[in-house]
C-alpha cells in the first residue's frame, strides 16, 4: 500500500524501494497486497516514463548554437536569453510574446536581433510609456547600427519590451529587431557583419 501511495505522489525512489521490499516479503510469508506492490511498481515505472520524455522533448526542442553563439538549430527560446544577431520567428505587433522561435538567419525569420539597451527607469512606468520609451530609443539605435545598409529602405523597427512590472523587475532589457517593411520574410541576416551592410 505505501508503494503505491508513493508511486502515485512521485516519490520514485522510495516507491520501488518498498514495492520490492513487499513482493519480497509477500513471497516468503504468503501475505497479501502483491497487487499494491506491483501497481506501485508500475506508477513509479510511468512517473520515470514521464521525466524521460519531458527531458527529451526539451532536448529537441531547445536552440542549438556554436562555439561562437551562432544559432544553428531552431528551437524554442524565452524572449530574455535572445542576444544580438539572433534571428526568431513567432512575433507580431501587439501580441505580448514571452517565447519566440529561435532560428538560424540562413533560414526565412521574422525578425533579427539588432541591439538590445536597458529600460533604465527608477519605477515601472506603465505598459504604454515602456512601450513608447523602447519603441523610439530602437527606431534612433537602429538608425545609427544600419545607416549604411543597402537593405534599410526595406526594413522596419520592432521592439520586444517588458509588458508588466514583474517582467521588467526580472529582465529590464528591451531587445531592437527588425522585420521586413511588407511584413514577409527574411532570408539572410541584416545586421551589422552580414555581407549586405
Amino acid at each position: 500500500m505505501a508503494s503505491l501511495v508513493f508511486g502515485i505522489l512521485g516519490g520514485v525512489p522510495i516507491a520501488v524501494i518498498l514495492g520490492v521490499i513487499a513482493l519480497v516479503q509477500i513471497k516468503k510469508r504468503g501475505e497479501q497486497g502483491r497487487g499494491f506492490a506491483v501497481a506501485g511498481l508500475a506508477v513509479s515505472g510511468v512517473w520515470v516514463l514521464l521525466v524521460a520524455l519531458i527531458m527529451a522533448l526539451g532536448l529537441m526542442t531547445s536552440v542549438k548554437r556554436d562555439d561562437s553563439g551562432e544559432i544553428t538549430g531552431r528551437g524554442i527560446m524565452d524572449v530574455t536569453e535572445l542576444r544580438e544577431g539572433d534571428c526568431l520567428n513567432g512575433i507580431s505587433d501587439g501580441k505580448v510574446s514571452y517565447t519566440v522561435t529561435a532560428t538560424p538567419c540562413s533560414e526565412p525569420h521574422d525578425a533579427e536581433v539588432i541591439t538590445q539597451f536597458v529600460l533604465s527607469v527608477d519605477a515601472w512606468p506603465g505598459t504604454d510609456a515602456a512601450g513608447d520609451k523602447a519603441t523610439s530609443e530602437c527606431e534612433k539605435r537602429l538608425a545609427h547600427i544600419l545607416a549604411d545598409s543597402p537593405k534599410l529602405d526595406r526594413l522596419a523597427s520592432f521592439s520586444l519590451y517588458p509588458p508588466d512590472a514583474s517582467s521588467w523587475k526580472r529582465d529590464p532589457s528591451v531587445k531592437c529587431l527588425v522585420v521586413d517593411v511588407k511584413g514577409g520574410k527574411l532570408t539572410e541576416k541584416v545586421g551589422p557583419g552580414s555581407s549586405g551592410t
